[in-house]
């Protein structure tokens, strides 16, 4: 009997990753999870808690799940102390560094890719701070900035040479298959994450008379949700501002008063269903791997507004289910803003695009994918 060990990089929230693993869990019952550290029930649903977790020695670090970031340079290191000699099957869901776990000669290694290191590569800059105006004061900024770009580097051929360990690499979206190709050299199929498309479609629901812009997400700043919130603070639009992060909280104290922007901290999602239901527009101003909020959101019957590059590209067509506008731009994001505003909802033609990306559409692909492969050998 073929033995299958799934590997994550950390269990510490349930977000798109999570509910990807909880899919690829679906698909093999009796597979074991391996990952650096974490709480298992914080990030999966209760039903996958009997399965057998084994974590590296980072998992000894007392509030490791809180300070994780801190212990970054430990991670090729940790990953690689993991022992899934015993595997036959493995399956790496990696966004940091769960695809260099090592595994043996005559065993298969899938990766289900969800974006090359974004603080090591192409956002390096937007989570590493540049220091300005050189002065003694600011000795310490400099010293520790040159810190982490040296490690980086080291990081990013740390992070090349570990995709070698890949037999076979799946790609989120055709952008994060752009950037395995350009960053790791390595050709990979696109296989979309699965989106619960029924949770917050209601075909009864009736639509809201006030057209509503909904901000919503992680609020960290690659996801530029303030600098769109700046934005149409000085419009006649309402806004729902709704999310979690160190963004949501300055933008709650800058604009706590203004008479058109509604703040929601970490919506359940019984309160999103009716935030969903309050708005007309979800607009999502940043760059996504993939983009799993803009395909739920569309299916419960909202346009989206987006930049048009990146994973949205695959998800979102302009004119139809949505409207784009080149990333940064203050005009055309609120043209294109004012474009979805003015067209009528169409509930039912939006539910069916995001129906493309439904979690038995993933299952379906995956079996269809590793099938093959086994054909193949």
């Amino acid at each position: 009997m073929q033995r299958v060990a799934f590997v994550h990089d950390w269990l510490v929230s349930r977000r798109g990753g999570e509910k990807v693993l909880e899919a690829l869990l679906d698909i093999y019952p009796q597979a074991d999870v391996f990952s650096l550290f974490g709480e298992p029930h914080l990030a999966l649903d209760k039903k996958y808690l009997n399965r057998n977790f084994h974590f590296s020695f980072l998992q000894k670090i007392p509030f490791i799940q809180k300070f994780y970031q801190w212990f970054l340079p430990l991670f090729p290191l940790a990953i690689e102390s993991l022992n899934v000699l015993d595997y036959d099957l493995v399956i790496s869901s990696s966004h940091c560094v769960a695809k260099g776990i090592i595994i043996r000669p005559d065993a298969t290694h899938i990766t289900y890719l969800h974006s090359p290191m974004r603080y090591a590569w192409d956002q390096m800059y937007a989570y590493l701070e540049v220091p300005k105006n050189f002065s003694l004061f600011k000795i310490f900024k400099y010293i520790l900035f040159g810190i982490r770009f040296y490690f980086l580097h080291h990081l990013r051929i740390w992070d090349v040479t570990s995709t070698l360990r890949c037999h076979h690499i799946i790609s989120n979206s055709h952008f994060v298959k752009k950037r395995c190709e350009l960053y790791y050299g390595k050709p990979s199929v696109v296989i979309h994450p699965p989106v619960q498309i029924n949770k917050f479609y209601d075909p009864q629901s009736i639509l809201s008379p006030h057209k509503k812009v909904l901000l919503f997400g992680s609020w960290v700043p690659y996801k530029k949700n303030l600098w769109a919130l700046q934005i149409l603070s000085k419009e006649n639009i309402s806004v729902i501002a709704a999310g979690h992060g160190k963004e949501f909280d300055t933008a709650r104290k800058l604009f706590k008063d203004h008479k058109n922007i509604e703040f929601v901290d970490s919506p359940t999602d019984a309160q999103l269903s009716a935030l969903y239901r309050q708005s007309h527009v979800l607009l999502h101003p940043g760059i996504e791997d993939f983009g799993i909020i803009p395909v739920e959101a569309m299916a419960a019957g909202l346009y989206i507004v987006c930049p048009e590059e990146g994973g949205t590209k695959d998800t979102v067509i302009p004119g139809e289910t949505g409207w784009t506008f080149p990333f940064g731009s203050r005009d055309s994001m609120l043209a294109a803003l004012h474009l979805a505003l003015d067209k009528a909802l169409q509930k039912q033609a939006l539910y069916q695009h995001a129906q493309k990306f439904s979690g038995d559409s993933f299952t379906i692909s995956i079996r269809q994918y590793i099938d093959n492969l086994s054909l193949k050998t």
